[in-house]
Formats: structure tokens, C-alpha cells, sequence
């Protein structure tokens, strides 16, 4: 039974965007034995479906991979690697690592963790965009096997016989990470109402990424009147934007908060829709098989748009705007982004 280590650090974003990749190797090595290294709680979603065991990045046993010392790697080190064939690493400088590894007797795999022409910072050719049923603005286009760096990701796997992250049996593998909505941790009474309803996430990574309290308030105020139920859903770091955005409607939205990762699967899941910025969550939206959508502004949607079944981008960049944005550049694209265009394609996907 061959056994894969994988090292995929970053935060909740750059975790989702490498599970479609780990699918499809999944869906190559069903009997494999499956270990991964990276943002624990995001990757905690895929066992024991996708992959078998999960640690953090910064576990004290990887430690010595990235030191100077050059003499033997310790017990508990050797230990984590008795079982590995192959060790696969998204790091973009994993020669050293690698190096270190293959002292063990296991085939190490430097892998770019993005395209190599697309790096951040860059700029990718976008394809042309697609019309979203009903009345939905027309920038927005329907998004077709995830962005650049999710089918990079599982393209940096070709050579060990891994498919395509859309393929019958990765898609399978995927799916099975999606909780029950009755079963995942019981978590969801204040965020599981009756009948059809939307989540809205005005959180992103970063001010520059997310839409102005105004526009997220004037979603939420037509999806209400339309019967959809918005639910306003708050991470660790969203609490300002959600007071700002509930400072401004007369009629009180519910506000979904202190979840854990799988109930807010659990959550998306059972939502007729989505509508999000470019975030972890979003990604996570997709995954669970909710019709998705994402509004882009000085981040590359081409690069990062997250892939799933329903996924569909709104571009706020006009035509020669400058990006992606560079970090720290300020960028008011979402600023100045119509409501009625972010409005349009996150009410025709919900009807």
C-alpha cells in the first residue's frame, strides 16, 4: 500500500484550493495511506474521506526539515515517515526540504504551488464569461473546473498517474466530505430555518477585498423581500463588517456565528445559495456543492475562482484597471461596484 505525506501550508484559502488535487489522487490510490501537513481544521474536513491523517504545518516533528542542522533527522521525525513512499511538497522552496526527506529512503517531489506564469502578483488571460440563468448581470460568468491554481495543483501531480480534478471518481471523493446537515455537530438551530434560504459572508481576507457594508446591506434587504431568508455568516475576524452591515437595515437579519468548520459545511450545504468575496469560505461554499457566488476585486479570479459544481464570479475590476492588485495597494473597485451588479447574479442564482 503506497503511503503519500503532503506539506501545503497557508491559511483556510490555500488549504480548500489543493483538496480537489488530493481528491483526484485519492481517486488514483484509493488504498493509499494519505498524510497531510497544513491548516489542520480545513483539512480535518477530508478524513477519513479524502485523506487519513492530518497535522499542522508547524508540528514540532517537521521542524528539523527547514533547520540548518545537517546531521540525522531525529526519531520522532523518521517516525512520521516510517510508512511514506512519497512525499509531496507545495512549497515554494522545497528543494531543501526535499533533500532532507530523501535521507529517509522516501522520494521527495518539489512541487511550484502555482502556476508558474501566474504567480501573485501577476495576471492571467480570463476566459470569456458565461450568462447566469434569469436576469443576472452580465459580468458575471459561470466558472468551469476551479481557477488556475486548483487544476495546477492537480496537474503538479501528473506524473505519478493523477488525473484531472473533475474526473467521476475525484468529484465522488469530494462529495463525501459534506456533512449531513442533521448530523454535523448539532450546531445548526439558530442557522436552520425552514425552507429555502441564502448565506451571505461579508468577510475576506483583507478591507481592500471586501464590498462596502452598504452593498452587502442591500443584498441582504432584497433577498429578504424576495422571501429567500439571507443568514449573515460571521468568522473570527468579520465581526466589525457585520455590525456596520446590520447597522443599516430596518428588519433584522439573523447573524450565524461560532461555528466550527464542519457545521458551516453543514450550513452551505443546506443554503439554496451563496454569495461571498474572495475567501476560504467561499471556497468552502463551493466544495459543498452550493450555487456559488464569488465577487472579485483586486484579487485574480482566473488564479483563485474555487471550484465546484455552481460556481459562478463576478468580476468588479473595470477594463484596465491594474491587476491584480499588488499587496498593500490600495483598490476601490469594490467600492465603486454598483449594488444592482452584485445584486443581479446573487438574486438570480438564489431564485
Amino acid at each position: 500500500m503506497p503511503g503519500f505525506f503532503v506539506l501545503r501550508p497557508g491559511a483556510l484559502g490555500d488549504a480548500l484550493v489543493a483538496l480537489p488535487a488530493l481528491a483526484a489522487l485519492r481517486a488514483r490510490y484509493p488504498a493509499a495511506r494519505i498524510v497531510v501537513a497544513g491548516h489542520r481544521e480545513a483539512f480535518e474536513l477530508a478524513r477519513p474521506a479524502v485523506v487519513d491523517e492530518v497535522i499542522r504545518f508547524d508540528d514540532a516533528r517537521l521542524g528539523p526539515l527547514f533547520g540548518d542542522d545537517a546531521g540525522p533527522l531525529p526519531a520522532e521525525t523518521r517516525a512520521l515517515f516510517k510508512a511514506i513512499d512519497t512525499a509531496l511538497l507545495w512549497l515554494s522552496d522545497g528543494a531543501l526540504v526535499g533533500q532532507r526527506i530523501g535521507t529517509l529512503g522516501v522520494r521527495a517531489l518539489a512541487l511550484p504551488p502555482w502556476p508558474e506564469d501566474d504567480r501573485p502578483g501577476q495576471t492571467a488571460e480570463s476566459p470569456s464569461p458565461g450568462p447566469l440563468p434569469s436576469s443576472a448581470s452580465g459580468r458575471a460568468r459561470r466558472v468551469e473546473g476551479g481557477g488556475a491554481v486548483a487544476r495546477h495543483l492537480a496537474g503538479t501531480l501528473s506524473s505519478l498517474g493523477v488525473g484531472a480534478i473533475g474526473s467521476p471518481l475525484a468529484r465522488a471523493a469530494l462529495r463525501s466530505m459534506v456533512p449531513r446537515r442533521a448530523t454535523a455537530e448539532g450546531a445548526l438551530t439558530a442557522a436552520s430555518p425552514a425552507g429555502r434560504y441564502c448565506v451571505v459572508h461579508p468577510g475576506s481576507g483583507g478591507d481592500r477585498k471586501r464590498l462596502p457594508a452598504s452593498t452587502v446591506a442591500e443584498v441582504c434587504r432584497a433577498l429578504d423581500q424576495r422571501g429567500l431568508q439571507p443568514r449573515l455568516l460571521e468568522g473570527p475576524a468579520d465581526a466589525t463588517i457585520v455590525q456596520r452591515v446590520l447597522a443599516l437595515l430596518d428588519r433584522p437579519v439573523p447573524v450565524v456565528r461560532g461555528l466550527a468548520l464542519r457545521g458551516v459545511v453543514a450550513l452551505l450545504a443546506g443554503a439554496t445559495a451563496y454569495a461571498g468575496l474572495d475567501s476560504g469560505i467561499s471556497h468552502l461554499a463551493a466544495l459543498a456543492g452550493t450555487r456559488t457566488v464569488v465577487i472579485f476585486g483586486p484579487s485574480d479570479s482566473v488564479l483563485w475562482a474555487p471550484h465546484g459544481d455552481d460556481v459562478w464570479v463576478v468580476e468588479a475590476a473595470r477594463p484596465g484597471c491594474d491587476r491584480p492588485c499588488r499587496v498593500g495597494a490600495s483598490c476601490a473597485c469594490l467600492e465603486r461596484l454598483p449594488a444592482d451588479e452584485a445584486l443581479g447574479p446573487i438574486l438570480a442564482a438564489a431564485s
